[in-house]
């Protein structure tokens, strides 16, 4: 029963982000969710972020120059899991993903006629 509920909180976040303008999902708005969601799992996951500059210090170009001209500047998060028991030996799996803030054109789209 555990996993059920874990997979539906999961399913009702990913929606509720989804269905998030981005005028509200700002990139700021998006890391403090994924910051509240690694404080409610505990001190097995851990949270960072890059943020704006830092970017492009770190060479992150592309995420850099796509958002600099945004109001809330690009961010980079990245939350890591440690299982009970992981050392240095450990095999390590790397699930990415991407968060798209801003609108991508479809509250920009027009009807057919105008």
């Amino acid at each position: 029963m555990a996993a059920a509920r874990a997979v539906s909180e999961g399913v009702r976040l990913a929606a509720r982000l989804v269905d998030t303008p981005p005028g509200e999902l700002t990139p700021a708005a998006y890391a403090e969710e994924c910051r509240r969601l690694a404080g409610e799992l505990g001190d097995r996951v851990t949270f960072s972020e890059l943020v704006g500059d830092e970017l492009r210090d770190r060479e992150y170009g592309g995420l850099f120059g796509i958002g600099k001209a945004a109001a809330s500047p690009p961010r980079l998060v990245v939350m890591e899991y440690a299982p009970p028991g992981a050392d240095d030996a450990t095999e390590h799996v790397a699930l990415v993903g991407k968060g798209i803030t801003y609108d991508t054109g479809g509250l920009s789209l027009k009807a057919k006629d105008g």
